[in-house]
């Protein structure tokens, strides 16, 4: 639903087909340090199944004031018998990387390729993933599965920059602030904050059935997802350091460089696919998703009544068709051919920054692809 032309379908590993531990570790150039471990195991009766693995890499980086720190979890737990499967994961993360940006080509041949300009460039990320997956067999032709996920993450950066607008006139490498801080001032620290909430469901039917004497696969099902966003940006003016970082002197920008949004964003699917096998050769895939999406977004610094607001309602509704044929005259060779078309509606961020003052910025709120 979130894609304009692939998708990634991924199978987890479990304790039923990853049985035993592992354990992993390395030391490495520039203070890298990395361990992994691993252990999954099944119940003496085989109806449960678990697995956990976790994964740490930190290092210094090869360039100056550039550490990196990734710390991620996985856990899942399964149950099954003979007509039914559950399976509960959870997957963690508490990662702070810094990747300090572009330098001036002058900058690396006088001081050397590990010479920042200015400091940190910091991105703190933290995640917490619950997925429920699931699956019943009425019989042999007919299944009833579907997923229920909720996600929390929380995204916040830190760019220490040169102030673009400082006056060289009034320009103080010790500032206070006392005048005007935009022109005093030689740094800015940019701070963002994304609080991003999300939770849905899938559920789908799908039936092996022969239609007309051929060999059919019908699927058909609905999803829901639900998601909120809370977004803000500041800029604080500060001093250079010797060190090439940023000192805040407790002054903001009070006027274009501030955002804080909040959106919630609500997705109804309904989706239906069917491949029919002609023969033992050729087999033809007929599908559709048709999705009703609601953006709702909340300026909470320009009112709602003013036109540089970001606070608006959106919709948009979409069927997505696709066919496709597969020729396959052995079974190591497959040929086939196929035509979709695929859509994502915008997010609360995108169409915050649609408003004139950020469309330089931003990218094109509704997008369709063919394939």
């Amino acid at each position: 639903m979130n894609t304009l032309g692939g998708a990634l379908s991924l199978q987890t590993k479990s304790g039923r087909d990853n049985q035993g531990g592992a354990l992993e570790a390395s030391v490495g150039s520039w203070g890298r340090k990395t361990g992994s471990a691993e252990f999954g195991g099944v119940s003496q009766d085989g109806s449960v199944d678990y697995f956990v693995a976790a994964n740490s890499f930190r290092e210094d980086g090869w360039r100056d004031h550039s550490p990196t720190d990734v710390r991620q979890l996985f856990a899942k737990v399964g149950w099954q018998n003979e007509t039914s499967k559950l399976d509960l994961s959870y997957t963690g993360a508490d990662n702070d990387m810094i990747g300090n940006g572009l330098t001036p080509s002058e900058m690396l041949r006088t001081l050397g390729r590990k010479t920042i300009l200015t400091r940190p460039d910091q991105t703190r990320n933290t995640l917490s993933f619950l997925n429920l997956t699931g699956a019943h067999w009425f019989n042999s032709d007919v299944m009833l599965s579907g997923n229920v996920y909720y996600r929390s993450s929380n995204t916040r950066t830190l760019n220490g920059d040169g102030n673009d607008d400082v006056d060289d006139q009034e320009y103080q490498a010790d500032c206070t602030g006392s005048n005007e801080a935009e022109d005093e001032c030689g740094g800015a620290l940019n701070r963002s904050r994304a609080r991003k909430t999300g939770y849905g469901f899938t559920t789908q039917l799908s039936f092996n059935q022969d239609l007309m004497a051929y060999k059919n696969q019908f699927i058909v099902g609905l999803g829901y997802d639900h998601s909120k966003t809370r977004f803000s940006q500041f800029t604080e003016y500060g001093n250079l350091t010797d060190s090439r970082g940023v000192t805040g002197v407790g002054l903001f920008n009070e006027e274009d460089e501030q955002v804080k949004l909040t959106g919630k964003t609500k997705t109804w699917s309904v989706f239906a696919t069917d491949t029919l096998s002609l023969s033992e050769l050729w087999h033809l895939t007929l599908s559709a998703r048709y999705n009703h999406t609601k953006v709702d977004n909340l300026d909470h610094i320009t009112p709602a009544d003013d036109e540089e607001t970001l606070t608006g309602k959106h919709s948009f509704n979409r069927i997505n068709p696709a066919i496709g044929l597969n020729f396959t005259p052995t079974k190591d060779l497959t040929v086939y051919g196929s035509y979709n078309e695929g859509s994502r509606a915008p997010t609360s961020i995108e169409l915050g920054c649609a408003n004139l003052l950020y469309l330089a910025n931003c990218l094109t709120p509704w997008r369709v692809t063919h394939h």
